[in-house]
């Protein structure tokens, strides 16, 4: 019985942690992404420092979605014409909802940065804070 009452506890805790976590993340995060200079801001950073070592090897794959292609393909021959000049290879997908994917042309690896990714960051980075602030003396 006790075991079952310290197991309930521990659950209970963990779904008021979760609640609260999700509530602090999710919003913001999903608000940031729908700001479509901070993703465009995100992407050019990305793209300046992708190799800094071996300018010249630039590779990259950019995936981004397809609902937005017309903001995004003006967006980067306005602002980054000279990254597609050396090679930067754009697609549009659409599976991605939100942000974009890029990794190098050989597909050897691909980073997602969408909402539900730094969503996923976000919630693990203040899950423990969370809890000891809650629960711990």
């Amino acid at each position: 019985m006790q075991l079952s009452a310290k197991q309930a506890v521990s659950k209970l805790k963990q779904q008021i942690t979760g609640l609260i976590t999700t509530a602090q993340v999710e919003v913001p995060v999903k608000d940031a992404f729908k700001d479509g200079e901070f993703v465009k801001n995100i992407i050019l950073t990305l793209i300046k420092n992708w190799n800094p070592q071996k300018p010249e090897e630039f590779n990259i794959n950019l995936l981004l979605p397809q609902k937005d292609e017309k903001e995004f393909k003006s967006f980067f021959e306005d602002k980054a014409k000279e990254y597609l000049n050396s090679g930067l290879e754009i697609n549009f997908d659409a599976n991605i909802k939100s942000g974009f994917k890029i990794g190098p042309k050989n597909g050897s690896y691909i980073i997602s940065f969408s909402d539900k990714d730094f969503e996923n960051y976000f919630k693990n980075y203040i899950k423990n804070k969370t809890k000891q602030l809650l629960f711990e003396k």
